[in-house]
């Protein structure tokens, strides 16, 4: 490709890539929230498309509009199903029996069985529900353990995250369908390495507890 038509490719993506910094400077700033954000990036991308891009018409909302019903749709029925899901579990009193056992073994039998039960509360369950039933019960216990809350908490974050590329409640893969218009089965095999990179993130998270607390630490936190 030659210099002057790369150059012009990047200045033309430069508009579209500001979305990024506009969303994460927004939210890490604390300018917005993370739901705010995703208002302010729609407004933003529909100004870029129509002012600058010049391929979004006005035609096109209608269109547009229908999609993102039918999108919201699909999320809002996996969540409204997670969420009752949730409700049993809490009225069961599973994490209670889940702290009981986990808080009778020793550091080192801890964390792997806290792993394992938030990877798969986390293929039943939105990341949200599964933190506001999960995390107020088995953080004491952790801090009994020893365990430091920063390492707690990404490990806790880490494991949930997969949860939502993991089948059968993995949110990102019905957003992931409904956009592509792939069977969700197609787009699980496609994710196969992708699950192995992740879990050896996970891992390397878990077992090295510097790659959570060193920037903080230092940052006096």
């Amino acid at each position: 490709m030659p210099l002057r038509e790369a150059a012009f490719i990047v200045l033309d993506a430069i508009p579209g890539l500001l979305t990024v910094v506009i969303i994460i400077g927004g939210v890490v700033s604390g300018v917005f929230t993370a739901t705010e954000a995703g208002a302010i990036a729609v407004v933003y991308g529909t100004l870029v498309s129509m002012l600058v891009h010049r391929e979004l018409k006005v035609r096109d909302f209608r269109e547009i509009l229908k999609d993102s019903v039918v999108l919201t749709g699909v999320v809002a029925l996996i969540l409204s199903f997670a969420g009752a899901f949730g409700w049993l579990i809490a009225f069961d009193r599973v994490p209670y029996a889940a702290a009981e056992l986990l808080g009778g073994l020793s550091p080192a039998v801890f964390l792997p069985g806290y792993m394992i039960l938030l990877l798969i509360l986390g293929t039943f369950l939105a990341p949200t529900e599964a933190l506001i039933i999960v995390t107020p019960i088995l953080y004491p216990v952790a801090l009994t353990l020893g365990m430091d809350p920063l390492h707690f908490g990404m490990v806790t974050i880490t494991c949930l995250a997969l949860g939502h590329i993991t089948p059968p409640v993995g949110l990102c893969l019905f957003v992931g369908s409904a956009v592509s218009g792939l069977p969700v089965k197609e787009i699980v095999r496609a994710l196969m390495p992708f699950y192995l990179a992740s879990a050896a993130a996970v891992i390397l998270i878990a077992y090295a507890p510097f790659i959570s607390t060193s920037v903080p630490r230092a940052l006096g936190f």
